[in-house]
């Protein structure tokens, strides 16, 4: 009999669609937490190196919002022509997105 898998996240994710920027390209989150972030992207990224990105918050009233965030990569999954990134968030400001 298998032991189910050992959690070692430290903070709750949650399954979220947001556009993602980044200094390479586009992606889109597929789940996000206080301290790290997993999103897919068409662009390469190697674990270990810094990463900048922001998430934009489109639906936030009464414009929307950008969640500049800096972290680092932790591991990349390949998915055919995509890769899954999770990153850690280690820094984030909040801009309106006029400003």
């Amino acid at each position: 009999m298998s032991e189910a898998p050992v959690e070692r996240r430290r903070m709750p994710r949650y399954p979220v669609s947001l556009a993602v920027e980044t200094e390479q390209g586009k992606g889109l989150t597929r789940d996000i937490s206080a301290s790290g972030i997993y999103f897919e992207t068409e662009e390469p990224y190697s674990p270990g190196v810094p990463i900048r990105f922001t998430l934009v918050l489109e639906y936030s009233e009464p414009r929307p919002l950008r969640l500049s965030c800096a972290g680092e990569v932790l591991r990349v999954d390949r998915h055919g022509d995509t890769f899954g990134v999770a990153a850690s968030i280690t820094s984030h400001s909040i801009k309106s997105s006029l400003s």
